[in-house]
């Protein structure tokens, strides 16, 4: 290596020392402040989000706070990502020119991820359901558990939890709305006179009211003959209660009834066959 080459290397070298000597305070001060900018847009994020949750209230925020605090934190984390690189010195126009070219590719394979987010948006924003109700969507009955913009989550009464993306739901039962009827369905013999039975069930509907006004919204109604069946003769007791008391409204129910048909001699049958047989006679 000739003396020229090695005076150019340390030309380069001294330069490139100078350089990292001049600049390197001043990058060290922006990366600082960067770092800062993104600190207090983090605490800016978990104000807000404590602020949005004070003025919320109802059943309904169980439901909505999740989503509206990721959506807070993605705005204020979003401005302050961008100011960060701004400060920095990188150009902001240019890397959002690239996201979008990437956004747009990656558009094209998401599209059941953006049906997903808007079902969840007008699940959410509907009212459709809420944190706590008892649902059956699909096949599935169970407690929501929790309502996101991609995912709805349902806790089934076997303890089995359920992963329901949101735009596979279609259609929702809930159970959950101001009321709902308490029904006991129960079959009499056909022995068994219809009209006292009828009268049993009526006490067992008002004794209940009277021991349980609050859950109670109207007049309990034992509606009669709803059908003559193989074996039995079928009746009907329903009241509306408010919820979430049906569960315990049923099966109390049912018990009070059980207890009054046996004090009345009154018989609950079950499915029997009764087989005649013909005795034969033969001659030698």
């Amino acid at each position: 290596m000739d003396g020229t080459e090695i005076s150019r290397q340390a030309k380069l070298v001294k330069h490139l020392t100078d350089y990292i000597i001049t600049q390197a305070p001043i990058l060290l001060s922006k990366l600082v402040v960067a770092a800062l900018i993104l600190l207090v847009a983090w605490g800016a994020s978990l104000v807000l989000v404590r602020m949005v949750l004070k003025v919320l209230s109802g059943r309904n925020t169980k439901t909505i706070a999740p989503v509206i605090g990721g959506l807070v934190k993605f705005m204020i984390l979003g401005a302050g990502s961008i100011t960060a690189l701004s400060e920095v010195g990188i150009d902001i126009k240019t890397v959002l020119a690239g996201a979008g070219v990437l956004g747009l590719a990656v558009g094209f394979g998401a599209q059941t991820f953006v049906k997903d987010l808007f079902s969840g948006f007008f699940l959410i924003f509907d009212g459709v359901i809420q944190v706590g109700d008892i649902v059956k969507i699909a096949e599935v009955d169970g407690e929501v558990i929790s309502v996101g913009l991609r995912m709805t989550q349902i806790r089934s009464f076997n303890g089995r939890l359920w992963y329901i993306p949101n735009g596979n739901i279609a259609t929702v039962a809930n159970d959950s709305r101001e009321w709902f009827a308490a029904v006991v369905n129960v079959g009499i013999g056909y022995g068994d006179d219809a009209r006292k039975s009828l009268q049993v069930l009526q006490k067992v509907g008002d004794k209940y009211v009277e021991d349980y006004p609050q859950w109670v919204m109207e007049k309990p109604q034992a509606q009669g003959i709803l059908s003559l069946d193989s074996s039995s003769v079928g009746l009907r007791l329903m009241i509306k209660v408010r919820v979430p008391f049906q569960a315990e409204a049923e099966r109390e129910l049912r018990l009070r009834v059980k207890e009054a048909f046996d004090r009345e001699k009154i018989e609950i049958p079950f499915p029997h066959q009764v087989v005649m047989t013909k005795a034969s006679t033969y001659s030698a």
